[in-house]
């Protein structure tokens, strides 16, 4: 099981896989991550995009994420980033869009679902506007994709 917290789940499903794998290390770094968290949250990525059945932990702060102690801002639990507001208020947005609790568990199959039914491609979420990888318009393209797609199917 992953456990994550919520502003992070979006990037599992939503951008094109190798848009996403080719952008996200020079963009993680230019802002500043470190290669241990890097690693950490493509390694994340990965089990999300092979395994639809994963199961995801659902967080709303550091403490227990698979990817945050993997970043230089994190000491003892807590986001020491001069961001941290902004990260919990990403989080918060996330759970009210999908009407989790925090330490719900969904299926990443069930995450593509409620992505498909919940963001709006038109206003997408705070976490993705100021996307780190510059895919917010290409994101909602694949939302609107996914959107007219029958079922909750990847899009291609």
């Amino acid at each position: 099981m992953l456990s994550l917290r919520a502003h992070h789940i979006l990037c599992l499903v939503i951008p094109d896989s190798d848009d996403f794998r080719s952008k996200a290390k020079e963009m993680f770094r230019k802002k500043g991550y470190t290669s241990n968290y890097i690693n950490a949250y493509m390694k994340v990525f990965e089990i999300a995009r092979a395994n639809e059945n994963e199961e995801i932990k659902i967080l709303n702060s550091p403490k227990g994420d698979d990817t945050c102690p993997h970043c230089s801002n994190y000491k003892e639990g807590t986001c020491t980033s001069p961001q941290a507001a902004i990260f919990t208020g990403w989080d918060e947005e996330i759970l009210t869009i999908f009407g989790l609790s925090v330490g719900d568990t969904l299926k990443v199959r069930d995450l593509r679902k409620l992505v498909k039914e919940k963001v709006d491609p038109q206003n997408m979420p705070g976490v993705c506007k100021g996307c780190l990888f510059d895919l917010n318009r290409e994101c909602g393209e694949i939302l609107i994709r996914m959107r007219e797609m029958k079922g909750c199917s990847r899009p291609s």
